[in-house]
């Protein structure tokens, strides 16, 4: 990747954060941030950021590809909008690098009540299946639709703001866990060679190297780009 194109997609990296986390923060009436010098993520505001991400996502494949997808991105939005379900009654999200078996099983026990007793009849087939087949993992838009929810924060940190806000309120084990940031590089960047959808690696590479400089990796960035040349995770 030269240089040009590098500036390119992190320009249009911090646009999309923008776009994808601007409504998270905003008062619909005046305009003043929810808690005026405290940025805070909410539920919506990450639903509807895993959208926007996949329309951003869907375009982009169009333009560097030239071809059809294979991919069902409507499906992948609706996923997305619904992939949480099991937060919205007060039960919320826990850190991953602390999320114990427990609580993963409590989550799903919550989402079965949740669409058992609190969804419409109306739609409550479809937000069935469409929850089924994404903790299944087995389509390629199920798994997009999980790349796209763990590659989210990565975009969303690039505002400085939002990231202090993250690590001092839950996310500092993120920096404490260096294993744990590189096993989830590697782990994505061997997603994507499986989905055969390279064309996303390059994006993806610019923003984990912003959030490399902005520290979210920890305090030596040099470790983690040897790492990555050591597991040949570089073209």
């Amino acid at each position: 990747m030269n240089e040009e194109r590098k500036q390119f997609l992190l320009g249009e990296a911090e646009k999309l954060r923008f776009l994808a986390l601007g409504p998270t923060w905003v008062s619909r009436y005046g305009g003043e941030n929810i808690e005026p010098g405290l940025k805070k993520e909410n539920l919506a505001g990450h639903v509807l950021g895993n959208e926007i991400i996949a329309d951003f996502l869907e375009k982009m494949e169009a333009e560097v590809t030239g071809e059809d997808s294979r991919i069902d991105w409507e499906k992948v939005r609706t996923m997305m909008r619904y992939h949480d379900i099991a937060e919205t009654d007060g039960m919320g999200d826990k850190p991953i690098t602390i999320k114990t078996p427990e609580r993963k099983i409590a989550e799903k026990e919550e989402q079965k009540r949740i669409v058992d007793t609190k969804i419409p009849e109306t739609v409550k087939e479809v937000i069935d299946e469409i929850l089924a087949e994404y903790d299944a993992q087995k389509t390629v838009e199920a798994r997009v639709g999980k790349f796209i929810d763990k590659f989210q924060p990565h975009i969303f940190v690039m505002d400085r703001e939002y990231m202090e806000e993250l690590l001092e309120h839950h996310s500092k084990q993120l920096i404490d866990n260096q294993e744990f940031q590189k096993k989830r590089y590697h782990d994505m960047i061997n997603l994507l060679e499986e989905l055969g959808i390279n064309w996303l690696r390059e994006f993806y590479e610019v923003v984990w190297e912003k959030n490399v400089e902005l520290g979210i990796m920890g305090e030596d960035p040099q470790d983690f780009f040897d790492f990555r040349i050591e597991n040949n995770d570089t073209e």
